[in-house]
């Protein structure tokens, strides 16, 4: 496999990744205070994997977990919101 089929793979995968991640902040965005169940299943993407874009966004600071056990949820941080 040359270097260009490589890059012409990583591009593909990155696009679908990045669309998977953009579709996970809109519904955030949305419905603010979601769970990690509740998001994966308006996003159709396995719990596992959304946990892993979730970590991913909290890391960059974008979104923040705040609650308690009854209102717990994710929320876009205000820095994210002043780039929407």
């Amino acid at each position: 496999m040359d270097s260009v089929e490589t890059n012409t793979i990583t591009d593909r995968l990155n696009d679908r990744l990045n669309v998977a991640i953009k579709s996970l902040i809109k519904v955030i965005n949305e419905n603010p205070g979601l769970d990690t169940n509740k998001i994966s299943s308006m996003v159709q993407i396995s719990i596992r994997t959304t946990g892993r874009y979730i970590k991913q966004l909290k890391d960059n600071n974008i979104i923040e977990f705040i609650g308690s056990q009854k209102t717990e949820g994710y929320y876009l941080t205000s820095e994210a919101k002043s780039f929407m």
